[in-house]
């Protein structure tokens, strides 16, 4: 059965297949940038979702459908809402998430809805368009993740293709799928991978030979494109109410912020044109609320973007070069700088990072498709591999690689600290150590009658600080007084997987890992979600 390789990514989702009948990795297209114009066909849809009603039934408008959904509203459903970004919540505390208004909860039409749920519509759509292409029937998936994501965060991402109804043979970080693409054409050496998209970076120095990948150190940020689009939309909005001073955030509308972010996309796009001095856009409010007809002219010069954007481009080669000094490494010990994702297109970071690297950056691959397109391979590498033909294709040679992760967190566990008397966090297992692992350690108790053992994700000392994965508890076990030995074994699979075993007094227990409820969904509530979603409209 087929595998198919997605990257769901923060601003658009692709998809990619290794061809069983001559190898070729087919990018599908999935969206259109205009509903109205079928031959305009992109190799990506827009991971946006609006949701409303539509006969009386409940129902969603993905990819570029979204918005013109949006726009074409007046006030027929008050409960209309459109979904963007939602990767940059998926396996938060989301009754924390920020936000004016806040995007959740969101309950219209008697139903509340997660990341999760909009994520897995988003799924729905691409197994839907891709089916439709006439590709194999679309059930198991290997699906990408930033470096940086906690285990909230990609348990969360497998139970939206859960919802979906998809079978998740793995997941595999970006920075991995990116440097298998750019593995299979042979190259060798040490290389930093430096993936922007549209809302996290992540920076990784692997080494590749023909037969070897390994991940040698990584770092991370949550900046991506929107970023750069959100600093051209705060000069919107300030110019807008300076010529019009009645307006405030009163009348900053979800229609009207959708609207103006998308002009926004649009003016970056211009801009980033060294040969486009400036760029003009027409705008006005959205909301009925406010007066008809107050259309804002405004000419935003190529460089107020790049001052605009600046600490941007500053952030992000700061986050280069912290992976490259967790990697022990120099620039000029590296063969190459590789880049992957939508945003690194913008040419004033490329021109930042080739003046800190002195390296040649590589234009040869689709930085917007680069992604899938390693997942593609990594899941044609875990199916059933099919009869080598006569002529070796390129996932023949991924095939043979052997592929060595690293930890993107550290993990440890609580202690009692003797000189403060204080709980903190032991390591166990340092961030960027190699995997599979296993690591071992004896600890001594603190009580007679109780002996929990936590186990952490992250690299702070303090437990409020870090992200609590899993608990073995050792009920019914004669622990005896205070400094009996407790043996801790954490083993780290290839995959991600974690496993907690301790022993003492003569017992052993493993680790049930119990996740926050307000980070990621208990079992028993996919199936309502799964049963909800398949009941969607879908468009």
């Amino acid at each position: 059965m087929a595998v198919y390789g997605i990257d769901l990514g923060t601003t658009y989702t692709k998809c990619a297949l290794v061809r069983p009948t001559d190898g070729v990795v087919e990018v599908f297209r999935l969206d259109r940038e205009r509903p109205e114009s079928p031959q305009n066909t992109l190799p990506m849809l827009r991971s946006a979702v609006t949701v409303g009603m539509s006969g009386g039934r409940r129902a969603a408008w993905v990819g570029a459908r979204s918005l013109v959904e949006l726009e074409n509203w007046a006030e027929g459903d008050p409960e209309i809402r459109r979904f963007d970004e939602t990767k940059i919540y998926i396996g938060e505390d989301v009754s924390r998430a920020q936000g004016d208004p806040p995007p959740w909860p969101f309950a219209p039409h008697d139903w509340s809805y997660r990341p999760e749920d909009v994520g897995a519509i988003i799924l729905r759509k691409l197994q839907r368009e891709v089916e439709a292409a006439g590709a194999p029937p679309m059930k198991r998936v290997v699906i990408t993740h930033p470096q940086y994501f906690t285990e909230a965060r990609r348990k969360a991402t497998r139970q939206a293709a859960e919802i979906a109804d998809l079978e998740i043979v793995d997941t595999i970080t970006e920075p991995d799928a990116a440097a298998l693409l750019y593995g299979v054409e042979g190259r060798d050496g040490r290389f930093m991978v430096f993936d922007i998209g549209g809302g996290t970076l992540d920076v990784t120095v692997v080494e590749m030979t023909s037969r070897h990948l390994r991940v040698i150190a990584s770092d991370g940020e949550k900046i991506g494109g929107r970023d750069f689009d959100r600093r051209i939309f705060a000069r919107m909005v300030a110019e807008y109410q300076a010529l019009y001073p009645e307006f405030d955030g009163a009348f900053l509308d979800e229609r009207t912020r959708q609207v103006w972010m998308r002009e926004a996309e649009r003016l970056k796009r211009q801009l980033n044109d060294p040969a486009q001095p400036m760029a003009r856009v027409r705008y006005q409010c959205q909301s009925p609320q406010f007066p008809d007809g107050r259309v804002k002219a405004l000419n935003v010069k190529r460089e107020e973007f790049l001052a605009d954007t600046r600490p941007l481009v500053e952030d992000a080669v700061t986050c280069a070069e912290r992976a490259l000094g967790a990697a022990k490494t120099r620039w000029a010990d590296l063969e190459g700088v590789l880049l992957v994702g939508g945003s690194s297109r913008l040419s004033h970071l490329r021109e930042a990072l080739q003046a800190v690297t002195d390296k040649v950056l590589p234009t040869e691959v689709d930085v917007d498709t680069a992604i899938a397109h390693g997942a593609a391979i990594h899941a044609h590498r875990l199916s059933t591999r099919p009869e080598a033909p006569e002529t070796p294709h390129p996932a023949s040679i991924a095939l043979d690689i052997d592929l060595v992760g690293a930890l993107a967190r550290g993990l440890g566990v609580r202690v009692r600290d003797r000189a403060s008397g204080r709980d903190v966090i032991f390591p166990l297992v340092p961030k960027d150590t190699p995997i599979p692992h296993r690591a071992r350690r004896t600890f001594r108790t603190v009580e007679r009658d109780r002996l929990d053992v936590e186990l952490f994700e992250g690299e702070e000392t303090d437990p409020d600080l870090c992200e609590l994965l899993g608990r073995v508890e050792m009920t019914g076990v004669a622990l005896g007084p205070p400094g009996q030995p407790v043996d801790v074994t954490i083993e780290i699979e290839g995959s991600g997987q974690k496993h907690l075993v301790v022993e003492s007094g003569g017992a052993r227990r493993e680790a049930v890992i119990h996740f926050d409820d307000r980070r990621v969904l208990p079992q028993d509530d996919i199936a309502a979600r799964r049963a909800f979603v398949s009941s969607l409209l879908i468009f």
